[in-house]
């Protein structure tokens, strides 16, 4: 899923981990809350949820919030939905659906202490 942050347009890419310092912003970081490993790593279909992360640096606040707000957008080549749910974009893997179930609001929030602006995405993927 972070090679998808490559397909949104103002996105500069994703990462699966959070690092000390972010650099190359805005860009998304792909988290994975708890699940149950029983579905998962079962044979059966199952689904999978997500965080798609978006982090933009916070040193023009209506700039970077508004730079946030494009990415919410349902449709259109800013749009995070719109990358996640094509199928296109997930090249090799196989994937039954993806969907966006949430967006969040725009929140400030900190990294090792520096500050940035960030959305989160809750994401569904069913294989």
């Amino acid at each position: 899923m972070a090679d998808i942050a490559t397909t949104v347009t103002g996105l500069v890419g994703g990462f699966p981990y959070l690092a000390d310092t972010l650099v190359n912003l805005p860009a998304a970081h792909i988290a994975r809350p708890a699940f149950d490993p029983r579905m998962v790593m079962s044979k059966a279909k199952a689904t999978y949820q997500f965080q798609f992360i978006v982090y933009a640096p916070r040193s023009l606040d209506k700039q970077t919030q508004v730079l946030l707000d494009t990415f919410c957008e349902p449709t259109g080549a800013t749009s995070v939905t719109a990358a996640i749910e094509d199928e296109d974009n997930w090249g090799t893997v196989t994937v039954d659906y993806a969907s966006v179930t949430n967006i969040g609001t725009v929140q400030p929030t900190e990294v090792a202490g520096v500050p940035y602006f960030v959305v989160v995405f809750d994401v569904e993927v069913c294989w």
